[in-house]
């Protein structure tokens, strides 16, 4: 499935979003340690949602 704004599908989403990783940790590592939860994965599945809402 392509997600109207971006042109992206959901794979390639998640790509994306792991590919921002690093020796130190990266994204997912820091904002877990952070936050307590990946919040970058969080928004876009709400813009996602948001999206397919109309």
């Amino acid at each position: 499935m392509t997600t109207r704004r971006s042109g992206w599908t959901h794979s390639a989403e998640g790509h994306i979003l792991q590919s921002f990783q690093s020796k130190s940790g990266g994204l997912k590592y820091n904002e877990v340690a952070r936050c307590g939860e990946y919040r970058t994965e969080r928004l876009i599945l709400r813009v996602r949602r948001m999206a397919a809402a109309g």
